[in-house]
């Protein structure tokens, strides 16, 4: 009798205690969201963004609401895409489709359509590959490399698809730009292929804007294949003109101090150069890398042979060279003496 009335007095104080634990959590869902539209460090929205995750599916209403909210910033929206892609929320999935498309051409959305990319990948759900393979033909850089990761991680291998579209002049400069971001996941990626496959894109690219954009891109992937590409862009005279090939000899230059091999193929350049404006850049780097200044007088140039010209620049040449060896082996000896 006594455990039936205890019972009876027990059971509403336990739906209130759900009742409450309830709203607190809803609450607090809520709280948090609030919280990440405040956030202005990385660290401080990574930790909100765990503490969601932390709710489980009880958070994926409020997230799914809040992604669908028209007035919503593209940045929470984004941060909301991947959140119900973390939690496998497989309602989202018309929303996220659906964002996707609508927002095509869009560049304020591509961060939200990347989102929703990498939120449909992590959904495990075979059907939803075709609308991954529809994004790895995107025209934002971040969704192909969204949709990429996501088909490697179901065992599907794109990589020969995104070379391949390198050499699509419609397509080179957004496949690029995945390739970039694809490069800091994927350490297989064949990056020493990208820049000898853009060659001829870039080369024959009329717009000014494009082969700098090019030029910087290229110089991010930091491989030998990438300092050869940047030397043609430099020795294409016809085609560029002097800002570009200057553009290109200096991110070419950088690539000296990880691979000092490529050395003598900058000496080479400079050997063949005419420009007295490229000429003057060229001897500044050589004087910067090696430590060695030769003073230029440009004045003789009408007054002596072409052939005399690059006979004195061959000898430069020579000195340099022997100077760089010489810093490079005494550099070699001194890690080497370090590292004993």
């Amino acid at each position: 009798m006594r455990k039936k009335i205890w019972i009876v007095l027990f059971f509403p104080f336990f739906f209130n205690i759900v009742a409450l634990s309830k709203i607190y959590g809803e609450s607090k869902i809520e709280d948090l969201i609030n919280q990440l539209r405040k956030a202005e460090l990385k660290e401080e929205e990574k930790e909100i963004y765990n503490k969601i995750l932390d709710f489980g599916e009880s958070a994926i209403p409020y997230l799914l609401d809040t992604f669908k909210n028209k007035y919503e910033t593209y940045r929470v929206k984004e941060l909301m895409a991947r959140l119900l892609g973390d939690l496998k929320a497989k309602d989202a999935v018309p929303s996220l489709i659906d964002f996707f498309r609508k927002n095509r051409g869009k560049t304020e959305a591509r961060g939200v359509r990347s989102a929703c990319i990498y939120a449909l990948g992590k959904m495990g759900d075979p059907s939803l590959i075709p609308i991954l393979k529809e994004a790895l033909l995107d025209r934002e850089g971040s969704v192909i490399a969204s949709a990429y990761l996501a088909l490697k991680n179901k065992g599907i291998d794109t990589t020969e698809d995104l070379l391949k579209n390198l050499q699509d002049s419609t397509r080179a400069l957004s496949t690029l730009e995945a390739i970039l971001e694809i490069k800091e996941s994927d350490r297989d990626f064949p990056v020493e292929k990208v820049p000898s496959l853009l060659k001829r894109v870039v080369l024959n690219c009329e717009d000014s804007f494009l082969v700098c954009v090019y030029i910087e891109e290229v110089s991010m992937l930091k491989t030998p294949n990438s300092f050869h590409l940047l030397l043609e862009i430099a020795k294409a005279r016809e085609k560029f003109n002097e800002d570009i090939r200057l553009t290109a000899l200096s991110r070419a230059v950088e690539f000296i101090r990880e691979f000092p091999f490529l050395f003598s193929q900058y000496l080479d350049f400079f050997i063949e150069e005419t420009s007295p404006r490229i000429l003057t850049h060229v001897l500044w780097d050589l004087n910067h890398f090696t430590g060695k200044e030769f003073s230029i007088t440009w004045e003789f140039e009408n007054e002596l042979e072409r052939e005399m010209i690059k006979d004195w620049k061959i000898l430069i040449a020579n000195e340099y060279q022997k100077i760089w060896e010489e810093k490079h082996k005494t550099q070699s000896r001194g890690e080497l003496k370090e590292g004993m």
